[in-house]
């Protein structure tokens, strides 16, 4: 029973880290009742994700140290710490940016490696759908943050007093998670050294340029979905497209992570692919609601798989322990792609006022990332190609 409760307490935690993706339901009071501009709130969420990315490569390597209970005290810790200095902020940008973004980036971080690298492994012959399960809770939860600050908002709160709404009941589920949460018994999780030879390897930088092109192209239409709506004179579909995307992105997590128990290798470059079929639909063939909806909904399946296809590539590939030692620098190319895509899809609409080419550079990156993960396709299972990219067995990874 305890395997069970450790997934059940790892999608706990990732329900709360994942309401980052909410960030535009607190941005619209904070603008409104502040007067941030959106670049200041924009640039809040930014620095949050990419101190997430950031603080994953450290986390990755510390969870070898003290073990993923230690690592998910210290997230619930400092979720509660992001919450509380922006509820005493007073609404004033730079206190704002300390605790939304760079505490609560390190929150995320420290807690986002836990599920993954603790679930795999009570569940060795399910990696696909129980990485899906964990990760499904990171995108549920914008879902779930988004409901609870409207309905807290519409019922006359504060931002100010959501905030300690927020920290506290974040804080005490993640906390209480972690109690719960620990490695099989009589297994050591590899220390802390990152093998050189993982880090040089084609494969890794194959996973890697993988990982930026797929999350690319899915952030620069996730940023856009709303306006896009409103551009092709659907603005009443606004809500609704982001919703769109938010289901599709949590239902991937779940069905590419079962897919993939059953489809193997092939599983990550039929995901991108999907993606790039997408992205060109909506931008040549979106002349419907129907047809925007719909679209919308596949790039958002496509994007919650990479999230979890590029984790259990990661396991499969390096070996037992690697989401932690390795996963980290992978992810890295989203927190790459996070800074880079969105601002320059807005760049690309305002040079020509048409999401026609923000959606075909989305597609034709993405198609990069296809291409590359299915050359990494081929390779894995080669012995040659694997003894390159392994760690020799009984080294600390």
């Amino acid at each position: 029973m305890k395997k069970y409760a450790i997934l059940f307490c790892s999608v706990a935690i990732q329900v709360f880290l994942g309401g980052v993706y909410a960030w535009s339901t607190l941005a619209r009071p904070l603008r409104s009742d502040f007067s941030l501009t959106s670049f200041q709130t924009e640039l809040i969420y930014g620095l949050s994700i990419a101190t997430f990315a950031l603080t994953m490569v450290f986390s990755g390597r510390w969870i070898a140290r003290v073990g993923p209970r230690f690592l998910a005290l210290a997230s619930g810790m400092l979720y509660f710490a992001a919450f509380g200095i922006a509820a005493l902020s007073g609404g004033d940008f730079l206190w704002l940016l300390l605790g939304l973004g760079l505490v609560m980036g390190s929150a995320i971080g420290l807690g986002y490696v836990v599920p993954l690298s603790t679930a795999v492994r009570w569940f060795p012959r399910h990696k696909g759908l129980v990485t899906g399960l964990a990760v499904f809770g990171f995108g549920g939860g914008s879902l779930l943050s988004s409901w609870l600050v409207q309905t807290l908002l519409d019922g006359g709160q504060s931002i100010l007093g959501i905030f300690w709404i927020l920290g506290v009941l974040g804080g005490v589920v993640i906390v209480l998670s972690a109690l719960v949460m620990s490695f099989p018994a009589g297994e050591s999780p590899p220390r802390v050294r990152t093998d050189r030879q993982v880090l040089i390897s084609p494969s890794f930088w194959l996973l890697a340029l993988g990982m930026f092109c797929g999350t690319l192209g899915g952030l620069v239409v996730i940023g856009k979905a709303a306006n896009m709506a409103a551009a092709l004179g659907y603005a009443a579909l606004g809500v609704v497209a982001v919703g769109i995307l938010a289901a599709g992105n949590s239902l991937g997590r779940l069905f590419w992570g079962w897919l993939h128990d059953r489809w193997g290798r092939w599983t990550l470059p039929a995901c991108l692919g999907l993606m790039t079929v997408s992205q060109l639909a909506l931008a040549l063939l979106a002349s419907s609601a129907e047809v925007l909806l719909g679209f919308l909904f596949f790039v958002g399946l496509s994007f919650g798989g990479n999230l979890v296809l590029f984790a259990v590539k990661t396991e499969e590939f390096f070996g037992p322990g690697s989401i932690s030692r390795v996963y980290p620098f992978i992810f890295l190319g989203y927190g790459t792609a996070a800074i880079v895509g969105p601002p320059l899809g807005g760049w690309m609409y305002d040079q020509s006022a048409s999401y026609v080419g923000v959606y075909l550079m989305a597609a034709g990156i993405s198609l990069v990332g296809t291409l590359t993960v299915g050359v990494n396709s081929l390779f894995l299972g080669n012995p040659i190609f694997e003894d390159r990219a392994r760690a020799p067995s009984g080294v600390d990874v």
